[in-house]
């Protein structure tokens, strides 16, 4: 299987800094599923 080569840039960096950020939108994109379903109901 071939790869896409990666566009932009990574979200973890292997950084504190990166690792924070990546919580943060992982919690954001959460958060707004769980709003969706909850919506749904």
């Amino acid at each position: 299987m071939d790869y896409l080569p990666r566009t932009g840039r990574s979200k973890v960096t292997g950084t504190v800094r990166g690792t924070l950020r990546a919580v943060g939108d992982m919690r954001r994109v959460m958060g707004d599923l769980a709003g969706a379903v909850s919506e749904r109901s």
